[in-house]
């Protein structure tokens, strides 16, 4: 029984995790479904193969996360709430990661052509509500299927960075190399059409390395520019701070972070609970603040800590920097992915959600693959 396109079918079907249900009273979607049937299916295969090595980093990294979200669920008010959400951005794409990784690493291009096949179709769709201005967001950004232009962003982000990786460093035939190309262009108009910020300044940032990871030191001094151009954005950005603009919103959000943090120094606020934690404060900080719904704290390290807690935190710089050292040796092509989309990640939550984590699992994955 052949099972080598179930990783391109969960890849590029990552989007019907929209599609919401009940199953036997339990809140799930298509996706997740997908991805048990698949587990399960492979999971008689697995006595005949060779177990994966696990590096002491990944396991020291997921000792402390699950000390986090055990300390996450403890603190929670809502404990079915936090459950869902342990379900849904970390036992779900863990699950998915192990099958990626255990059909993937004979042909661990399947995954490549399937992040090409998920950009593409995200980008006609977004490319469709362009042309024809039929906008999902009240702002006039397209988003395809999301509600927010920025989580197409942080989608669409490092999945075109790892093509274009790919793309520099593999000989591929012809036919593949233009799906691939096509599949990036399409991707880079959609990132551009979001209008998201931070998505411009990591994407610089991600080019930059991925030229001195191609050409070396020829490309220094060009690397160096799109570094400056990055830099340069973002300080003219800074300089809405004293004006209402999502600058400054994001800052008082960050100062209402870190005072939550100072409160919770050690288990942070709980799983599901940052709105609740967030308001009250707000309302005492600033009078009035510039944004009160606020779902999530706009930065992947200030939200890690807020929900996880300190062990949570730890746990996920673990498996960052033991990302950075396994591809810096190996000089891996999706390094540049990688850190572009840790730069966003200071702007934005790079990771709870569900189409977000699976995407962060999958550099773990590709970290053990034979690429």
């Amino acid at each position: 029984m052949s099972l080598r396109f179930l990783p391109f079918l969960l890849v590029f079907l990552l989007p019907t995790h929209l599609w919401r249900f009940s199953l036997l009273g339990w809140p799930t979607n298509f996706w997740e479904v997908l991805v048990g049937l698949t587990f399960l299916l492979t999971f008689p295969f697995w006595r005949r193969e060779e177990k994966p090595p696990f590096p002491f980093w990944l396991i020291l990294s997921g000792l402390f996360l699950a000390a986090g979200l055990f300390g996450g669920l403890i603190l929670a008010s809502d404990k079915l709430v936090a459950l869902g959400i342990i379900k849904s951005w970390f036992v779900v794409p863990l699950l998915a990661a192990w099958t990626f990784y255990f059909i993937s690493r004979r042909q661990p291009e399947t995954l490549i052509f399937g992040l090409a096949s998920l950009v593409l179709f995200l980008s006609v769709v977004a490319l469709e509500q362009f042309l024809s201005g039929e906008f999902v967001t009240l702002d006039g950004r397209v988003s395809a299927f999301y509600s927010s232009a920025n989580l197409l962003a942080m989608i669409l982000l490092p999945a075109i960075l790892v093509l274009l990786g790919f793309l520099a460093r593999e000989k591929l035939a012809s036919w593949p190399r233009l799906f691939l190309m096509v599949a990036a262009f399409l991707g880079l108009l959609a990132l551009g059409l979001t209008f998201s910020f931070s998505a411009l300044i990591a994407l610089l940032v991600g080019l930059g390395f991925l030229l001195i990871l191609r050409f070396g030191r020829r490309a220094r001094w060009f690397s160096f520019s799109l570094f400056l151009l990055g830099l340069v954005l973002l300080g003219s950005k800074l300089g809405d701070w004293g004006v209402p603009s999502s600058v400054s919103a994001r800052l008082q959000i960050w100062r209402v972070a870190g005072e939550l943090i100072k409160q919770n120094p050690l288990w942070g606020i709980g799983l599901g609970d940052f709105l609740a934690a967030y308001q009250p404060l707000a309302r005492k900080l600033f009078s009035p603040p510039l944004e009160l719904l606020v779902p999530h704290a706009h930065n992947f390290f200030l939200e890690s800590y807020l929900l996880l807690g300190l062990f949570g935190l730890l746990g996920f710089l673990g498996l960052i920097f033991g990302l950075i050292r396994s591809a810096y040796q190996k000089r891996s092509f999706w390094l540049p992915a990688f850190l572009a989309l840790l730069i966003q990640g200071l702007f934005d939550t790079i990771y709870y959600h569900p189409a977000l984590a699976a995407i962060f699992w999958l550099f773990i994955v590709l970290a053990h693959l034979p690429l």
